[in-house]
């Protein structure tokens, strides 16, 4: 095992750029598929021609930045995954990357994600962080006890969040050139459709704005046919906007002291007009507004008034 760590090591350090690192930043985001983000800056203390990062596991697809500009680089799998991009002048280097599955299953239900991170190149200050699926909790420490397990190491880990995602984040100053840091991470996945709740919140708070919305555009518009309608008609509109809803024929006879066959009449033009619509029920007849109308139809009431 120490000899395939030190060929590593090895092969990890055969392309390294010579110019040191004022700060090495390494963020991975841990997958519900168990697939890792990688985001990785490297910040030189002066310009380099040449970058290249290297991975113990299989890259799926990945994004090198120089100065922020796209680079093109070559990627090589043997042992592990060798980005490798030439041909550039740059201090600041971004690496964006997907790999395959690096996290496992273990007892009751909880999942680990280890990995030896190797110092390859001299940095003034290392930081990692290992931030968990959405819906993912550290595990409890006293259950780990049982296995002889802690929910991270290195033990000086310090635990946060980020609002979305719990996080672990270590801080290094001066790591040893071509030594390593062990780190894992115990979860729990409490629920694997966190978001859900939120999206469904937001899904919610959305039609409640469009179906105020769409009131008011409808309050608006049934508003604006009142001046154009008769005086019967305007009661009996009147009393279908205060109610909002299906509303029996012979309540708005009482309502208005008309007779029933005026109330029919102006009921009559005012289906005919599409303004309201009449719906029989047993022997009930109830009376609601269009759900739309229609700025044409609005129009075309303003016109027969003025023929009128």
């Amino acid at each position: 095992m120490r000899i395939l760590l030190a060929a590593m090591i090895f092969l990890a350090m055969l392309p390294v750029a010579h110019a040191s690192l004022s700060n090495w930043n390494i963020d991975v985001t841990l997958n519900n598929d168990k697939t890792t983000d990688w985001t990785v800056d490297l910040f030189y203390n002066e310009s380099i021609a040449k970058t290249d990062y290297f991975i113990l596991g299989k890259i799926n697809s990945y994004e090198v930045f120089a100065d922020d500009n796209l680079l093109n680089c070559a990627l090589d799998y043997e042992i592990g995954s060798s980005i490798t991009c030439s041909n550039i002048d740059a201090k600041h280097i971004t690496y964006k990357i997907r790999t395959a599955p690096m996290i496992n299953d273990i007892q009751q239900n909880f999942r680990i994600f280890p990995y030896k991170f190797l110092i390859t190149r001299p940095t003034d200050e290392l930081k990692i962080t290992a931030r968990l699926p959405f819906g993912a909790v550290l595990a409890d420490s006293k259950v780990l006890e049982t296995v002889a397990m802690k929910p991270f190491t290195p033990s000086f880990g310090k635990e946060g969040s980020d609002g979305r995602r719990i996080f672990v984040e270590w801080n290094i100053d001066k790591p040893l050139l071509g030594s390593a840091v062990d780190v894992t991470v115990v979860y729990e996945q409490l629920s694997e459709q966190s978001e859900l709740p939120l999206f469904g919140a937001i899904i919610v708070a959305f039609i409640v704005v469009v179906l105020v919305f769409l009131a008011y555009l409808r309050r608006g518009h049934e508003r604006e046919i009142l001046p154009v309608l008769t005086a019967g008609e305007r009661k009996v509109v009147e009393i279908l906007l205060r109610e909002k809803g299906d509303v029996d024929q012979r309540q708005i006879v009482r309502e208005t002291d008309l007779s029933k066959a005026t109330i029919s009449r102006l009921i009559s033009n005012l289906v005919n007009r599409g303004v309201i619509e009449k719906v029989s029920k047993g022997r009930k007849n109830l009376i609601r507004l269009k759900k739309t109308i229609k700025r044409k139809e609005i129009a075309d009431l303003k016109e027969g008034e003025k023929k009128a």
